[in-house]
């Protein structure tokens, strides 16, 4: 018999580490929800995880397979996403050998690689690619389709900058916001900023833009989990499950460039951009990438935005960002003081 327990004293948590560890997993980061499936003893025989509404970190200990464990494990944690989420938008990402064992248990693959993967309750890829064929269709025609793909954390006169090389360098441009909202500023922020900023642009350029959501198949905690927990050392494989899945997608919209900015900052990121550079050529895609534009001698970034304002030297984090941006974010930075 064994008993369901969320974990959260230092010795849960100590047992889960190592029973992660021994199936040859890290920790995921980020969860929400960890679940410890205990034996009559108190010992700990499985467990797993909620990053969002993605399940990760599930692991039984060799000794009590084959008694249902994986199971019971995902069906309580089905159940907790439930309470905050549809059960369509629930998924799992795991090691490439596990996703036989998810697919057994009903989930639907929805890409893998040599070493993970993964899969959803409900098959709702295959309708998130017909939604991107359908905007495809309500374009007028276009030559070279380009893409690129911002967190925009807040879109820094850098991001500006990549926005108006690619599009000078192609005939439409599809300004893609990362979707998933585990930033500093919000999804529907970010994503009203990138708008105003593009629409801000040269009229020639901006009139290539198209901004829209990446979607939670493109830079999510589902696709890529260690963009969001700075994971180095799991950022390349996790990368080009991401991108394997981009390369889909981009089809729907006739990308054949995707563009990005050199990162001289954070590995993880640069370890995306090496797998950019390996992977989407063999989906018909070329990486282009820009050199980041620099102030005072040092790369404007983000990440030195975010620093300034947390320092409180925000007229100076301010001056890093396109007009557009800075008034929006200088709302946002008011309305949180105000509260």
């Amino acid at each position: 018999m064994f008993y369901e327990k969320e974990l959260t004293s230092s010795w849960d948590l100590k047992a889960r580490t190592k029973l992660l560890a021994s199936r040859g997993l890290g920790i995921p980061g980020g969860e929400r929800y960890i679940l410890g499936l205990m034996d009559e003893d108190g010992g700990l025989a499985a467990t797993g995880s909620l990053v969002g509404s993605t399940i990760q970190g599930t692991a039984v200990d060799p000794g009590f397979e084959g008694q249902g464990l994986m199971t019971q494990l995902v069906s309580k944690l089905m159940e907790v996403a439930s309470l905050t989420c549809p059960a369509e938008d629930i998924r799992v990402f795991t090691k490439a050998e596990s996703v036989p064992k998810f697919a057994d248990l009903g989930f639907h693959v929805v890409g893998k690689t040599d070493r993970v993967g993964l899969l959803e309750w409900k098959p709702r890829f295959r309708s998130h690619l017909a939604a991107w064929r359908e905007t495809a269709a309500a374009l007028p025609p276009a030559g070279v389709t380009g893409a690129s793909v911002m967190n925009a954390n807040p879109c820094t006169l850098g991001h500006r900058y990549l926005m108006l090389k690619a599009a000078a360098d192609c005939d439409r441009l599809f300004g893609l916001v990362v979707s998933e909202d585990r930033s500093e500023f919000s999804a529907a922020d970010r994503l009203a900023i990138v708008r105003a900023v593009a629409a801000d642009l040269p009229e020639d350029i901006a009139s290539k833009i198209i901004v829209m959501e990446s979607g939670p198949y493109c830079i999510s905690s589902a696709t890529l989990p260690s963009y969001f927990t700075r994971d180095e050392e799991r950022a390349a494989v996790h990368a080009e499950l991401d991108l394997r899945l981009f390369i889909a997608q981009a089809r729907e919209l006739g990308i054949t460039r995707r563009y990005a900015g050199t990162e001289p900052f954070s590995p993880s990121t640069a370890a995306y951009n090496d797998a950019m550079a390996r992977v989407l050529p063999s989906g018909g895609i070329t990486p282009v990438f820009i050199p980041r534009i620099e102030q005072d001698g040092t790369a404007v970034s983000a990440t030195n935005v975010r620093r300034l304002i947390a320092e409180g030297r925000t007229s100076e984090a301010l001056a890093l960002l396109p007009p557009a941006s800075a008034s929006i974010v200088a709302e946002i930075l008011r309305r949180k003081e105000s509260v």
